[in-house]
């Protein structure tokens, strides 16, 4: 199963379990494909809809996918799914009141870490490196107006304003920690 038939197998069969998301939804809205160089299909849940993920693991275990479920403090963040050259990445929004979010590493990533997410196939549970994760928001109007319709090319293009700017163009020198709208919040990670 190729990434772009991965991608299709989820948007027929889980549409109404995940949303595209980051430089997936980017890459399908803007260029009518997966992002040049991209190896990674990133989709969005919804924290009340985990129960939701039970049977789509099971299901893309059986494809092989090799899983990991990535715990900060004992609360689900999200799940990696591997296979060859890719991977697919499932990033669990909770909600942080006036943002819909979840911590993210704010520092590049070393290879002690590397080997936890990328060559553990079971769960990792983060409570030693707190101190080099941020948290990552979206204002829950924004992120729920695209999700109450996720075809509507206007909440599309909302929701991929606040994320990158001006989305309609490529920018080479785009760093996520840097440059993305999601880390433009006061959020703490108490707040999850």
């Amino acid at each position: 199963m190729t990434m772009q038939q991965s991608l299709d197998y989820i948007q027929e069969n889980y549409k109404n379990t995940f949303f595209l998301d980051s430089g997936t939804l980017l890459g399908i809205h803007r260029d009518n494909q997966i992002l040049k160089g991209d190896n990674d299909i990133d989709l969005g849940i919804i924290g009340d809809k985990t129960f939701l993920l039970d049977s789509f693991l099971i299901d893309f275990k059986t494809k092989p996918f090799k899983i990991s479920k990535i715990y900060f403090n004992g609360i689900l963040i999200k799940i990696k799914l591997r296979k060859n050259k890719y991977s697919i990445d499932v990033n669990i929004y909770y909600n942080l009141g006036s943002f819909l979010g979840f911590p993210v590493r704010s520092s590049p990533i070393n290879n002690y870490f590397k080997r936890l997410i990328y060559f553990k196939s079971k769960s990792i549970e983060i409570t030693n490196f707190t101190n080099q994760f941020k948290m990552f928001g979206v204002p829950f109007e924004i992120l729920n107006d695209y999700l109450k319709d996720p075809y509507n090319t206007s909440k599309i293009e909302k929701y991929l304003a606040f994320r990158y700017g001006d989305w309609s163009k490529p920018s080479p020198n785009w760093n996520y920690l840097n440059d993305d709208g999601g880390f433009n919040n006061d959020l703490k990670l108490r707040d999850l």
